[in-house]
Parts: C-alpha cells; sequence; structure tokens
C-alpha cells in the first residue's frame, strides 16, 4: 500500500497494476488509494493478470456483443491448490512461509 500510494502521490501512471493482496483486513490505506487514484485519473487494478484466459475472452466476447446488458460490477472466485503455487515458487514450503496462509496479512487462508 505505502508504495503505491507513493506512485500515485510522485509521478502517477496511466494505470497501475498491484499484485494482491492491496491490504489486510484494516484497508489501512484504501480511502486516501481510491481519493489519489480518482484525483490522478489512474486507473489501479489488483490481483491476478487473468485477461487472456479463456473464460475471459469468452466473457469480454459476449458483452461486446451486447447480450446481458451493461454489466455493473465483476466478481470472480478462483479456487486454486496448493501444490500449483508451491510448484511455481518452490522456495516455498509451505503456507506458513506466505502471506497466503494468513488471512490477517490479506492472504486466503481462513482459521
Amino acid at each position: 500500500m505505502g508504495l503505491a500510494l507513493e506512485v500515485l502521490m510522485g509521478f502517477p501512471p496511466k494505470a497501475l497494476l498491484i499484485e494482491k493482496p492491496l491490504c489486510t483486513l484494516s484497508l489501512s490505506g484504501c480511502h486516501k488509494l481510491l481519493a489519489l487514484a480518482e484525483s490522478t485519473g489512474t486507473f489501479v487494478a489488483v490481483g491476478y493478470n487473468h485477461t487472456l484466459t479463456k473464460n475471459t475472452v469468452r466473457a469480454v466476447s459476449i458483452i461486446k456483443k451486447g447480450r446481458i446488458g451493461q454489466p455493473l460490477t465483476i466478481s470472480v472466485g478462483f479456487r486454486e491448490h496448493w501444490g500449483g503455487i508451491f510448484k511455481a515458487h518452490p522456495w516455498l514450503e509451505g503456507p506458513q512461509d506466505t502471506y497466503l496462509g494468513f488471512f490477517e496479512r490479506g492472504g486466503g487462508s481462513m482459521r
């Protein structure tokens, strides 16, 4: 969050992609980030880059054809097995080695 705020206050780009997690459950800094994004005109996005997956390409096609009207929000729920994460990051021995194992740090694991 600190780095994103610094970028927006210093030299705001047209777009800023932030790898998840943006913040913890406290949402600390979120209101300031939103205000800066709006005042600078910077498009801020958070998360994985799934723009070229088959389901996303299909969804874009459907939306462009006007079949479902103008979307108001998009909600996605990815279910990913730990095995894939650890194969992609061999230096991690388990959830304890990353924020992913702790919801307090912005990860997805629950108690």
